[in-house]
């Protein structure tokens, strides 16, 4: 098998993306990147009264992350968190060129039918255009 040194691993907060995780520490004994991306919010924030708009976007990522590194520290994992606002495939994509990574790891939620083509996949966007592998772990 294959030696990884440079392993992203996208997290989202959800059951399969931290199982995804939880795997990366039994095939990973170095750093792990872990992103987390929160997706662009196109309204006016300033009409509903939120005052710190940025960190409002950032609170499910900020969240999944702090996950991550709760299970990272009981695995006795070494993790290294990011967080991006974006379109998810995109910023995962782009850190992982930037990190210049040999493998990229995330979960699969397994959605089919309308779901699936109304909402996308971003794993499946990842894999078409990731700069390396990309391993999907089932829930």
């Amino acid at each position: 098998m294959a030696k990884f040194q440079k392993v992203l691993v996208a997290v989202d907060g959800s059951e399969t993306s931290l199982h995804a995780l939880k795997e990366a520490f039994r095939l990973v004994t170095n750093w792990i990147t872990v992103v987390s991306v929160a997706p662009p919010y196109e309204g006016d924030l300033r009409l509903v009264g939120v005052k710190n708009a940025e960190a409002l976007k950032k609170e499910p990522c900020e969240t999944a992350l702090a996950k991550a590194q709760k299970m990272a520290d009981a695995a006795g994992a070494f993790i290294k968190t990011v967080c991006a606002v974006g379109e998810p495939h995109e910023e995962i994509v782009a850190l992982a060129e930037k990190e210049k990574c040999d493998l990229i790891i995330m979960g699969s939620h397994g959605r089919t039918g309308l779901k699936r083509l109304l909402m996308g996949s971003v794993t499946e966007r990842v894999i078409g255009h990731a700069p390396c592998p990309v391993l999907v772990v089932k829930g």
